[in-house]
């Protein structure tokens, strides 16, 4: 068997080469990968220290798309989305994340949008974004696996794939890519999700798939929680792992607080780990370097960012950063999962730092976007809505741990149900099985 993978970013890197998924697949076929020119050179060294085998690595990069396409995708997602009643384009709207035309058109298109004919609307959007977009070369395979496909790069793939008899499957890769990020090109063969809640939207925006088509295998990268507990230090370990600075730009000043209470002793012998997220400079964080017991990773974004090829040991840093710490503190991120799943208390922060915004402005809003619904009515974090709030949640995370705890497991089956990475990649070998059968 012949598997086309595609590795758009960093994301589908880890969890599908750092988590073993990788090398589970290649014990039953051979892998061919599918990525930007300029990442191939890294790919290669990377697949060599992590031990796998030889990777025939194809170039990929997606030919310039029609303007008139461009259109259209952004028409099919402002009418799919007011169809599905999904709030965080609601609230985009109401931040100004919209321009004028694209609210007027919103307001003209929700009528038809929630009617009967919505949805042969939404079929003829779907057939048209087809024929507009271009076909790309595409390696004899029998089995193309796209691991981004809210990303309209990847469509040329997934056309000339279906056009020449490939099958085709994919996954989505974070829980908030169906209410936030874009509409799927097709009708998938097979969309792989990582739980109960994301197999509804899927087949919610995709009534035809069926249940079988929609499989639960969590979050491939997880696996790496299930391995060896990671030594503790001696001090208690405040992790605070942010988000994108671009979306939540005041983090750096909730950095700062936790350092002055730190400092201040209100946290005992403690020490602070700040994480940066793979779309920040850490450069932000370099005041942070007057205090004491204040640590920043990495200390440059040249070996860590969203361009970059992650690191070999990528995965087992951050599962040792996670079980090294007593809590984590973040601002509406995903790292709440991985939290959970490693048992540590969560703090989520919903207030701006030293500024007072509005609401449609303040990083509260993100806890109205669709997909962070499911993790708030679970109630396995504290949410904190001030300066004084968080210094207090800290202190009674670091006092009572186990608080919570049962909400925290139940988050973490959000993510993992155990060995995720062996599930996917059974999952892709069935759907080779499928193709045979059929």
């Amino acid at each position: 068997m012949k598997l086309a993978i595609t590795f758009p970013n960093h994301w589908a890197i880890k969890n599908i080469l750092h988590s073993g998924v990788a090398a589970h697949l290649q014990d039953h076929c051979e892998i061919i990968g599918l990525a930007h020119p300029s990442r191939i050179p890294h790919l290669v060294g990377l697949v060599e220290l992590l031990g796998l085998r030889p990777i025939e690595w194809v170039p990929y990069a997606h030919p310039p798309e029609h303007p008139k396409l461009t259109r259209l995708r952004r028409l099919q997602k402002g009418f799919v989305f007011e169809r599905q009643n999904v709030a965080t384009e609601r609230i985009m709207r109401e931040r100004g994340k919209r321009s004028r035309a694209e609210k007027i058109a919103s307001a003209l298109i929700r009528p038809v949008a929630q009617s009967s004919r919505g949805e042969l609307v939404a079929k003829w959007l779907m057939r048209r974004r087809w024929d507009l977009t271009a076909a790309a070369a595409i390696p004899e395979v029998d089995l193309l696996f796209t691991t981004n496909p809210v990303d309209f790069r990847e469509d040329p793939l997934v056309k000339s794939a279906r056009e020449a008899g490939i099958r085709v499957v994919t996954m989505i890769p974070s829980w908030d890519n169906l209410s936030s990020k874009g509409v799927l090109f097709c009708e998938f063969d097979a969309v792989f999700v990582w739980n109960e809640v994301m197999q509804r939207e899927v087949r919610e925006f995709l009534p035809n798939l069926s249940e079988r088509q929609v499989p639960i295998v969590g979050i491939p990268r997880f696996g790496i929680y299930e391995k060896q507990p990671s030594p503790r230090p001696a001090k208690r370990r405040i992790l605070f792992a942010n988000t994108a600075t671009k979306s939540c730009p005041d983090q750096p000043a909730v950095a700062r607080h936790l350092a002055e209470a730190l400092q201040a002793g209100a946290f005992g012998d403690a020490e602070l780990l700040v994480r940066c997220h793979p779309h920040d400079n850490p450069s932000d964080y370099d005041f942070l370097k007057t205090f004491t017991e204040v640590l920043v990773w990495p200390e440059s974004a040249d070996a860590f960012g969203v361009d970059t090829v992650p690191p070999s040991d990528d995965l087992v840093n951050l599962r040792d950063m996670l079980q090294s710490s007593d809590v984590c503190v973040n601002c509406a991120s995903t790292i709440v999962l991985d939290a959970a799943a490693n048992d540590v208390p969560i703090i989520s922060v919903a207030y701006d730092g030293d500024r007072k915004l509005s609401h449609h402005e303040s990083v509260a809003r993100f806890y109205e976007y669709t997909h962070q619904k499911p993790f708030l009515k679970i109630r396995a974090a504290e949410l904190v809505s001030s300066r004084a709030d968080l210094i207090k949640a800290v202190q009674e995370a670091l006092a009572n741990p186990l608080a919570k705890q049962e909400q925290r497991a139940t988050l973490a089956r959000l993510a993992t149900t155990g060995q995720p990475q062996l599930r996917l990649a059974k999952a892709l070998l069935q759907e080779q099985v499928t193709r045979r059968v059929a």
